[in-house]
């Protein structure tokens, strides 16, 4: 064996998708062989074994010349990223989740061995993140409602399996069923205001919010965060902002207000608010205080 040849550290979530990281895993080794590549797979069963691999990876790797691939949905991305940030070290992103937002984004292949090959051979660039009081998130961040939505998709998911029709319509359920409206500060640019919403959404994503509002998806091409407050709506305004997201002119929707911010703070009257960040539910102490952070991480993309 070839010791110092470069090592492509591969972090595998198994758990991703349906069956896509099983191909990654059976051939993996070959392809890393082509491209004078060492191969090392791991295979974290937990989300505390991934935080741990993910650091030990990114350890055990040579800047200048391994590179760090997570290999899973949007979530296994961001939690390599969140410890890659800030360091030399370059990762990789290949996508075996559901929606795979970010590789889409930054046009890397759907098909894991042609994304492989891209962590292998293409050129490491300086790559966005965003942060709510210090944890990064990728896609985007959310409270209220649609954090809500995120806890009943899972459970019916781990129902009905994992693929897009139930992601969609679990979160129309959700949009329809009865719900609770936050009371926050929201301070922009040295300016407070006081809203009721049932809904905060911070996009990160540009692909995610051109799907949804082309207009303001703009603002993220210059390290912006998107930032779309829902006002109190009925049944029928809910069905109403559906079909305008389903046609991409969520921000023509009177009941929702959209802004671009390079910081916001958030501050509720409960201590603390359940949260959701690229899909993962957490509880987090107000005030929010959600950043962009560009230039944050050395992603090997085309």
């Amino acid at each position: 064996m070839n010791t110092s040849a470069p090592c492509a550290h591969i972090v595998l979530n198994m758990n991703s998708g349906q069956g896509e990281a099983k191909i990654l895993k059976d051939s993996a080794a070959k392809v890393c062989a082509e491209f004078g590549y060492l191969c090392e797979l791991y295979e974290p069963r937990s989300a505390q074994e991934m935080d741990d691999i993910c650091q030990e990876a990114l350890k055990k790797a040579q800047p200048e010349k391994d590179v760090v691939i997570a290999a899973g949905g949007d979530g296994t991305i961001q939690t390599l990223a969140k410890f890659a940030q800030g360091k030399k070290a370059r990762i990789g992103a290949i996508p075996c989740g559901t929606f795979n937002y970010f590789t889409r984004t930054h046009g890397i292949p759907d098909r894991p061995l042609a994304a492989l090959k891209v962590a292998l051979t293409e050129t490491a660039k300086p790559t966005r993140l965003a942060e709510v009081n210090g944890q990064v998130f990728i896609i985007n961040a959310s409270l209220g409602m649609y954090a809500k939505a995120i806890k009943d998709r899972e459970e019916h998911i781990s129902k009905f399996g994992r693929n897009r029709f139930v992601a969609l319509l679990s979160t129309l359920l959700n949009l329809l069923s009865p719900r609770l409206l936050l009371k926050v500060q929201i301070t922009l640019n040295d300016e407070t205001h006081k809203v009721r919403t049932p809904m905060i959404f911070v996009g990160n994503n540009e692909l995610q919010m051109s799907e949804l509002a082309p207009n303001i998806a703009q603002c993220l091409q210059k390290d912006e965060l998107a930032i779309v407050i829902a006002k109190p709506y009925t049944k029928w305004d809910a069905l109403r902002m559906m079909f305008k997201g389903l046609s991409k002119k969520l921000d023509q929707e009177e009941r929702i207000t959209c802004f671009a911010s390079k910081e916001v703070t958030i501050k509720s009257l409960k201590k603390t608010q359940l949260i959701s960040l690229d899909g993962e539910l957490t509880k987090m102490k107000s005030p929010l205080v959600v950043r962009a952070r560009p230039n944050a991480v050395q992603m090997v993309r085309p």
